[in-house]
């Protein structure tokens, strides 16, 4: 299986397991990030209007500014919120809301393992990393340097 994700410099990649989502809405997500980064500069002019998915996989957009944050902070905060939620009895969660739509009584948040990598896109090139960069196994294909008019994209192999 193979998404590609057209991306842009700034841009905030999630990739999580199930104990995410299952625990977070997106905007319970939004929100966590939000508290980590810096209050956006004024815009000059609004952000263009961004194309519905194409996909179930991407669920979160975001068009307020381009955030600055430290993924390491993030990812340990969405774990730790995503954590709480799986424990408490009184939240509703994305699972409580599918189980229930399945005619299944459950409440709450669920326990599981929760995985989560936050990256920011940015341009580097792959030569200049090494194993301690936590990208072992990466290949590099191409240029990393993105010329003129070329489209930053993402891709996920599962």
């Amino acid at each position: 299986m193979r998404f590609d994700v057209p991306v842009k410099k700034g841009d905030i990649v999630i990739v999580a397991s199930d104990g995410l989502m299952d625990n977070m809405f997106d905007e319970d997500i939004l929100e966590v990030l939000s508290q980590l980064s810096p209050p956006p500069s004024p815009s000059p002019s609004p952000p263009p209007p961004q194309p519905p998915s194409t996909h179930s996989h991407s669920h979160i957009h975001t068009h307020a500014h381009t955030l600055t944050l430290n993924p390491q902070k993030a990812s340990e905060a969405l774990c730790t919120r995503a954590r709480q939620i799986s424990e408490t009895t009184t939240t509703t969660t994305p699972f409580m809301c599918a189980a229930i739509e399945e005619g299944i009584d459950f409440v709450g948040g669920k326990k599981d393992d929760i995985s989560v990598l936050v990256g920011v896109v940015g341009v580097r090139n792959l030569k200049d990393l090494s194993v301690k960069d936590g990208l072992a196994g990466v290949e590099e294909q191409g240029q990393t340097q993105g010329k003129e008019g070329e489209k930053e994209r993402l891709m996920l192999y599962h």
